[in-house]
């Protein structure tokens, strides 16, 4: 038996969207990184991807969709890059189709709809050495195939 995409899948579609996006990019974004791996080696900016929770919505027998929770993470050495990929990563997120799907590679696909805003953080990691806006967002994702 095949295993379904869910919910879960959705950093893969994050990173689509995010490592697509000219917008994004075009800001001098070096990396675009899952979890919360803070090597900042290869430079700044660069930004961070975190799934939160999960919460499934079943439909009669089947799995149906889930309602995610993520975190994007803008990192830069300024303040006013920080806000600026911020603002690139909400656009990227928010804009153009509603729905935004990606093939996986055994032919199967996560879908994202209904992607929201929810909050939002900032602060300076002293860690890193630089400033950083946390945005979280939610939307309906589920799998095909």
């Amino acid at each position: 038996m095949s295993t379904p995409v869910t919910g879960l899948s959705i950093g893969l579609l994050l990173y689509s969207i995010l490592s697509q996006s000219t917008e994004v990019m075009g800001l001098g974004v070096k990396t675009i990184q899952p979890c919360y791996n803070r090597n900042a080696e290869k430079g700044y900016p660069f930004i961070l991807f975190n799934t939160g929770s999960t919460l499934n919505i079943p439909v009669k027998n089947n799995q149906g969709m889930d309602e995610v929770t993520f975190t994007i993470e803008s990192c830069a050495k300024t303040y006013s890059q920080c806000v600026g990929v911020s603002e690139a990563v909400r656009s990227a997120i928010e804009s153009g189709s509603r729905t935004k799907s990606l093939k996986l590679e055994d032919g199967k696909s996560i879908t994202g709809s209904q992607f929201l805003l929810r909050d939002v953080d900032e602060f300076y990691d002293l860690d890193l050495d630089c400033y950083v806006q946390k945005l979280q967002f939610s939307c309906k994702a589920w799998g095909e195939g």
